[in-house]
């Protein structure tokens, strides 16, 4: 492999791992609020839920589009 091969692999390597932090953190937070509320079965922790499931496929999605465009 050439040189600017692997900067550009190094590249997406890391702006996939920021993507993923932050949806760590993200699944922290609904985790860190179920175990407050004692229950999980919560209207607010079902729209919480729902965020994070959305989170979950809208960011690396978005990350994929994103190093397409920028990398090609």
């Amino acid at each position: 492999m050439s040189m600017p091969t692997l900067y550009t692999t190094m590249a997406v390597g890391m702006v996939f791992c920021a993507a993923e932090a932050v949806l760590s953190k993200f699944a922290e937070l609904y985790f860190k609020n179920e175990l407050a509320d004692g229950n999980p079965f919560t209207l607010h922790g079902a729209k919480e839920l729902m965020r994070l499931g959305i989170l979950t496929i809208a960011i690396p999605l978005g990350t994929v589009i994103v190093c397409s465009i920028v990398f090609r």
